[in-house]
């Protein structure tokens, strides 16, 4: 016989769904540009968002 635990971790399990595209882009968005995140997606190309992933820190071309 199942634990509550093992019923309750079950239960949570079968109402987990995976983030949607746009739920991932926001929350890209959002670690990347902080609160500005949805401003970012808003206007700016998305283009720039991959941009600024690729780059490391201190070697980006808009900071020299």
């Amino acid at each position: 016989m199942a634990t509550f635990d093992e019923q309750y971790l079950a239960e949570v399990r079968g109402r987990l769904r995976p983030p949607t595209e746009a739920e991932y882009n926001k929350a890209t968005a959002r670690w990347l540009f902080g609160r500005n995140g949805d401003l970012m997606l808003k206007y700016a190309p998305f283009s720039f968002v991959l941009t600024k992933l690729m780059w490391r820190k201190g070697e980006e071309p808009w900071a020299s």
